[in-house]
């Protein structure tokens, strides 16, 4: 049962990133209209199918890298939801809901394969290290995409080169703002789970094994984003480098699950 949710959830974000595609290129309102009804109806089912798993299983559903990249899906749907009530242009759902759609089915074919590690499931604070670290990749996705759309609209912009995506782009200082705004968000959650999972390592293995390949990653991403907070408000950098900072944080988020996918030797199973 929970295999074919996961599908249709799929199908809804993939039905959401072909309207929103369709905005782009025909520019119809309606288009975006129904789109955001069915994000809406998207992340109420998908919020609802967690709280299930979560009931009938008893453990929240975080314990695999497969749930993860569900839950993933949901975060990135719910916010932008909160993003599309403060951007004018309405361009970043065509890129970020083929994300979401890719990530959800990347879930739904591996929901089946479970390594639970009782011990860390019996923590209390294991729900608030996974929810704020995923939640903090979350952001990081933005970030990654945001800054993207600010280098594409940069050089159209050198180039003087104006196409129908140029039309539906914000501008590139509330682009740079709102990557700076996910920046924030993303350090903070992941500083958070960093923490929360200190204690735990420390509780369950006696110390925090740094030399973990994907501990070792995580930490190496909230060091990045430190240097990437210190440049943009110390040295002042904005606009095209910090873009290209977000760029690298998202090939280390996606080196970061790459780890636990390919199942590469780690005492981080969850």
């Amino acid at each position: 049962m929970f295999f074919t949710i996961d599908l249709v959830i799929a199908g809804f974000y993939g039905i959401i990133s072909v309207f929103h595609i369709l905005f782009v290129v025909k520019g119809h309102n309606k288009l975006y209209a129904s789109a955001t009804v069915l994000n809406y109806t998207a992340v109420i089912l998908h919020s609802a199918f967690f709280i299930l798993q979560w009931v009938v299983t008893g453990d929240i559903p975080l314990l695999t890298v497969f749930h993860a990249f569900s839950f993933l899906s949901l975060i990135l749907a719910a916010i932008f939801l909160l993003i599309d009530r403060r951007v004018v242009n309405k361009s970043l759902g065509s890129f970020a809901f083929p994300l979401i759609f890719v990530f959800q089915v990347i879930s739904s074919f591996g929901f089946r394969i479970s390594y639970l590690d009782s011990e860390v499931l019996g923590l209390p604070i294991f729900s608030v290290h996974t929810v704020s670290s995923v939640t903090g990749y979350a952001f990081f996705v933005y970030s990654m995409i945001l800054g993207i759309l600010y280098l594409y609209l940069f050089y159209e912009l050198k180039q003087k080169k104006f196409n129908v995506l140029f039309d539906r782009l914000p501008s590139l200082e509330t682009l740079d703002r709102m990557n700076g705004v996910c920046i924030v968000a993303g350090f903070a959650l992941l500083s958070l789970g960093i923490a929360t999972g200190s204690i735990m390592a420390i509780r369950v293995w006696k110390v925090f094994p740094l030399l973990d390949p994907k501990i070792f990653l995580s930490v190496v991403l909230w060091v990045f984003c430190i240097i990437n907070l210190v440049f943009r408000h110390l040295v002042k950098w904005s606009g095209k480098n910090m873009s290209l900072l977000s760029f690298f944080s998202f090939v280390l988020i996606i080196i970061i699950f790459m780890v636990e996918t390919f199942a590469l030797p780690t005492l981080h199973r969850f």
